[in-house]
């Protein structure tokens, strides 16, 4: 039997190159005699520099940036063997990076992502993929545009500070202070979801509560967001709004296509593209997918969604490892070409699961086989 380990990170338990670990160790215990290839999944969020790097070859290299509230802080990018640049928003403006308190996207900026792509310009890189899952801000990629000299200006033709907060000041964006070797760039948004700007299921009420967004905050967050896609579609004539995954991060791909005229993807169907994972997984008898939680959130762009439909189109079946499935969830699997199993025991709580999950993804790596393998010899 060959099987493909392909996992994204269960985001603040286990990285995506552990999570594989963990699932070869159960998949070992049922299947010793499998043949197993590792392909570690990201969608744009957590994992994407490691990811690529592990299925693409390249390096790492280190940078001093910003982050999402205002502190120094050592993280990396990533340069691909084939010269493309890969930064990860998460490194720089990530959740992961602030305490339970620190969260408040009304201050929290995106200006250490911007310092990650300058970073990579710098080393005269031309094309720079950017993943931009797992974000702490909804400042529509302001932060970001001004580490790369844009400038964002109030009714006096001031430069607006730091946070989403200041959405609502914008009046003018220059760009005129903008180097060309920045201009140059080919610039790809690698997004997670699928999420337009604005709306329902827009950046701030879908994503808005779990940056630490109170809800007496969400309408003038939403009309914030909104007066700088009015000010983009003035000035640049680019309508923002109806980008599909311009909601993504806090809007960053919304606001790096307005501006910048950067190309916005679903990152889990770029990964593909860039990792050649069609390919590696073609003869593949069942691939092995996870992460942290399967809900409604994940039929909006996430990679376990791509990876259910890329089995059920090739006729692979798809095992889905996860800490959680929510009613929603369940809806994404089909019998007889994929499964959802929870690590979770029924004496945990989630968030207890969340500290176990290396070990809990080896068990039920090996008990979802176990059930996997009664139903086939019925």
């Amino acid at each position: 039997m060959k099987i493909v380990v392909a996992p994204t990170s269960f985001k603040g338990s286990i990285d995506v190159i552990g999570a594989c670990i963990a699932i070869i160790r159960g998949i070992r215990e049922v299947e010793p005699q499998a043949d197993i290839k590792q392909l570690p999944l990201s969608d744009g969020g957590d994992g994407f520099i490691e990811s690529l790097l592990f299925n693409c070859g390249g390096d790492f290299f280190d940078v001093v940036v910003t982050d999402p509230r205002g502190k120094r802080r050592e993280t990396v990018c990533g340069l691909l063997e084939n010269g493309t640049g890969i930064v990860e928003m998460a490194k720089a403006s990530g959740l992961v990076l602030l305490g339970k308190h620190e969260k408040n996207p009304l201050q929290t900026t995106s200006y250490g992502t911007g310092e990650l792509i300058k970073a990579l310009i710098e080393k005269d890189v031309k094309k720079i993929v950017l993943g931009v899952g797992g974000s702490a801000t909804i400042d529509m990629g302001v932060g970001c545009m001004q580490a790369l000299g844009v400038k964002f200006l109030d009714e006096s033709g001031n430069d607006v500070e730091f946070g989403g907060k200041e959405l609502a000041k914008i009046k003018r964006i220059d760009v005129s202070q903008m180097s060309d070797s920045i201009r140059n760039v080919e610039l790809i948004v690698a997004a997670d979801v699928k999420n337009v700007l604005l709306g329902n299921e827009g950046a701030v009420f879908t994503y808005g509560k779990q940056k630490g967004l109170f809800d007496k905050d969400v309408s003038f967050m939403e009309k914030a967001m909104k007066n700088v896609a009015e000010v983009i579609k003035k000035e640049f004539d680019r309508n923002v709004t109806t980008v599909i995954s311009g909601g993504a991060a806090g809007g960053i791909a919304a606001g790096l296509y307005g501006v910048l005229n950067a190309d916005v993807r679903s990152g889990i169907e770029l990964f593909f593209e860039i990792s050649g994972f069609t390919e590696k997984v073609r003869d593949a008898d069942m691939v092995i997918t996870g992460e942290g939680r399967i809900d409604i959130q994940t039929g909006y762009g996430k990679a376990a969604e791509k990876v259910l439909k890329f089995g059920e189109e090739r006729n692979i079946f798809v095992l889905v490892l996860t800490g959680e499935i929510t009613e929603n969830g369940e809806k994404l699997f089909k019998k007889g070409k994929s499964f959802g199993f929870s690590i979770t025991p029924p004496d945990l709580t989630f968030e207890e699961a969340k500290e176990r999950v290396e070990e809990l993804l080896q068990q039920g790596t090996a008990k979802a086989l176990h059930q996997l393998n009664k139903v086939i010899s019925k």
